[in-house]
């Protein structure tokens, strides 16, 4: 009589197999959940880039970078045509850059479309009496973070958006 202490080659074959299959689709959601967490750090980054050039518009200060014999024009946004970057500038008529965000920090993240406008002075308003959109996406991921900027100002994140115009 045999006595069968152990597991076979092919047990523990099969063991291994699924054990292997579990770990790769466990490495997947990870990755793609740490790509969500980037998109949702640049996004939020941008907003918050945006509020203060909003914000900074709302001061009754004159920037240094402005002369005292020109009018202050208010805070303005810009994004570059790369997608990597989006800028704050003073616009007192002409532009002067104060804080320079580089979303290329952020690996595979592309900000879009090119945009500039600026939040009229003390009053927080587009200067173009236009809504902007900027969308923020991931090479990566099918879905979006669209931020809208109304005529009026005020400023809104939408997350896991499959279209951004």
């Amino acid at each position: 009589m045999l006595n069968n202490k152990g597991y076979t080659l092919v047990e523990l074959l099969v063991v291994i197999t699924i054990m292997s299959l579990l770990m790769g689709a466990v490495f997947a959601n990870y990755i793609k959940q740490q790509q969500n967490e980037t998109l949702k750090s640049a996004a939020q980054e941008v907003v918050a880039t945006i509020e203060l050039a909003r914000q900074q518009s709302l001061t009754n200060e004159i920037p240094d970078a402005c002369t005292p014999n020109t009018s202050f024009l208010g805070s303005g946004i810009a994004t570059a045509g790369d997608g990597k970057s989006i800028d704050i500038d003073y616009y007192c008529p002409t532009n002067f850059t104060i804080k320079s965000v580089l979303v290329s920090k952020y690996k595979y993240i592309t900000l879009t479309p090119s945009i500039s406008f600026y939040f009229k002075g003390l009053k927080g308003e587009t200067s173009d009496s236009a809504s902007h959109t900027i969308c923020v996406s991931h090479d990566s991921l099918s879905t979006k973070y669209k931020i809208t900027i109304s005529s009026l100002g005020k400023i809104d994140m939408y997350g896991n958006q499959a279209s951004c115009p």
